[in-house]
């Protein structure tokens, strides 16, 4: 079934790129585990109309596949965009192959792990976390 975006904002809305806003139970996970405590009060918040997804940092990074895969790399705010039952969430879509700005390149852990692209930050992330590069649908496990 084919599946339009829904809407796009102005790339000016966020430095890191056009925000995106799609339906979040299309997008994968990168991780098995998150902390529940941060989790559980951003669903709240969601929930409660409290939390701003207009704000230039709200969008989740997400890394587009070449096969179309969606997987994001914002694991606590994707499930608790799904335990609010929010039907709309924005992100920035990264392909795999494109370069990670200079700015993450720059950071320490980053610089340590030599990563150049988008899909390096994906296959560090899943490989930590013994995932396919491509993620997993299952929500994360809270600790």
């Amino acid at each position: 079934m084919f599946k339009k975006r829904l809407r796009t904002t102005d790339a000016k809305n966020s430095p890191r790129g056009p925000v995106i806003w799609d339906d979040p139970y299309g997008t994968n996970f990168s991780q098995r585990t998150i902390h529940g405590d941060t989790t559980a009060k951003y669903a709240e918040m969601m929930r409660s109309g409290q939390w701003d997804w207009n704000r230039p940092d709200a969008p989740l990074d997400r890394i587009i596949l070449e096969d179309g895969t969606k997987v994001t790399l914002d694991n606590r705010r994707l499930d608790a965009a799904l335990e609010a039952n929010q039907q709309r969430i924005p992100f920035i879509d990264h392909q795999a192959r494109h370069p990670l700005p200079k700015a993450y390149r720059n950071d320490a852990y980053w610089r340590a792990e030599n990563v150049r692209t988008w899909g390096d930050v994906l296959s560090i992330r899943t490989l930590n976390n013994r995932l396919p590069l491509e993620g997993t649908r299952n929500r994360p496990r809270r600790r």
